[in-house]
């Protein structure tokens, strides 16, 4: 189900943003820890919201993505435990770069155009 999710999130940014979205493989794992059985898939998609869109909306808002960009989602892991892992956001503007975290804003050297 969160592969279903994340491919659509993935789409949907590709379709009306022009941004593409790579991921890693452990971060479902990360995103599964949000799942909760009471609330079925209305957790999984609350958690990709919480963990993706809503922070990749807020970089679109200040410009750190936007069209052309490339993000690459992957596991931040906490302290050397898989409880209280996190998504890492890192984006490439332009091919040939390499990706900085998204979040690190100082550390973007190449403006979008």
């Amino acid at each position: 189900m969160f592969v279903i999710v994340c491919f659509c999130v993935a789409l949907q940014a590709l379709e009306k943003h022009k941004i593409k979205l790579v991921w890693d493989h452990s971060i479902l794992a990360v995103l599964a820890d949000g799942y909760d059985v009471h609330y079925g898939a209305r957790s999984i998609k609350y958690e990709v919201e919480r963990q993706v869109v809503n922070r990749l909306a807020a970089a679109h808002e200040r410009g750190i993505i936007g069209n052309g960009s490339t993000v690459r989602l992957s596991e931040l892991p906490a302290a050397g435990t898989r409880s209280g892992a996190a998504i890492r956001l890192r984006v490439k503007l332009k091919e040939g770069v390499d990706y900085v975290d998204i979040e690190e804003e100082k550390d973007l050297k190449y403006p979008l155009p």
